[in-house]
């Protein structure tokens, strides 16, 4: 299931610079006109040099934002989200596509023409170590784009990641594609405790190492009980 975090920006803010980023810490007065100057102190901080500003929410909660790169006139964050200086305070809609994917349309200094990108892949780009040409959702879920539920990937891992996973159209077992039963995943957790290891179990079961590792983890097969 996805987490939604909370929206930041129908809060009133302070910033208070530190280092090489910009922290903006909100206070708990849900006063949405501070949105647009919100959107304004991102855009003048990154625009200043800063590598990325840092939202606080009061209960803790951080969301980091940086520049797309190419796309200079927005901002991504490292919860899925993209707001546009073009029309300061926007959240930038995203449309979800029958692949089940996020995408947002973005333009480029000097055209006229909008190009659509998938929202997990500007993340990755911006927040996710590493690179690759597949970006995976690591819990199968489409709509959670956090930087912390994408990871680069190989086409073979891709592939092995969606059959493992079902990519959420069903709950485990009952996807067609699914190899592993409740009973399995239960098995595996259990096997885990006891000590055996992640590559000895994906032997034994038939999937990829790391998908055991998601499964121990509890990234996905969520709603499975432990025995």
């Amino acid at each position: 299931m996805t987490v939604h975090q909370p929206d930041l920006f129908a809060q009133t803010i302070r910033r208070v610079v530190r280092d090489d980023e910009a922290v903006t810490e909100a206070s708990q007065k849900p006063l949405r006109e501070y949105q647009a100057a919100a959107i304004r102190q991102i855009y003048h901080h990154l625009h200043s040099g800063l590598t990325r500003v840092v939202l606080v929410a009061p209960c803790g909660s951080e969301e980091a934002w940086v520049l797309i790169d190419g796309y200079e006139r927005y901002a991504v964050s490292d919860q899925g989200r993209v707001y546009s200086s073009i029309r300061a305070g926007r959240l930038v809609k995203a449309t979800v596509f029958n692949t089940g994917y996020k995408t947002v349309s973005l333009m480029r200094l000097g055209s006229s023409k909008p190009d659509k990108i998938s929202v997990h892949r500007i993340v990755a780009a911006a927040f996710v170590a590493g690179s690759g040409p597949y970006v995976n959702h690591i819990d199968g879920d489409k709509q959670n784009n956090a930087a912390t539920n994408l990871e680069w990937c190989t086409a073979a891992e891709n592939n092995s990641h969606a059959r493992e996973t079902g990519l959420n159209r069903d709950i485990g077992e009952g996807h067609h594609n699914s190899r592993l039963s409740v009973s399995d995943v239960q098995r595996i957790r259990a096997a885990a405790k006891n000590g055996a290891t992640q590559q000895s179990l994906a032997d034994r079961f038939g999937v990829g190492r790391a998908h055991v590792g998601r499964i121990i983890a509890r990234q996905v097969w969520k709603e499975v009980p432990d025995v």
